[in-house]
């Protein structure tokens, strides 16, 4: 799932019910992405994540091509 929005959740939501609910139906989630300039059509994402020992989630390069 990818978001214009800096975080998915409601800021009340303290437990972060969505990225939970989100997670269980196995979906990834990436946010932060700037896509603003990136006009309707289809592409291909690809999420290269930092190797990060122990972590669960970080930092990713994200490549958006046109497919």
């Amino acid at each position: 799932m990818g978001s214009t929005i800096f975080y998915i959740r409601l800021f009340a939501d303290v437990v972060s019910t969505t990225h939970l609910m989100l997670l269980g139906a196995g979906a990834i989630i990436v946010e932060g992405l700037d896509l603003r300039k990136i006009v309707t059509g289809s592409y291909n994402l690809t999420c290269l994540p930092m190797k990060i020992a122990g972590a669960d989630r970080g930092p990713v390069r994200a490549i958006l091509t046109k497919g």
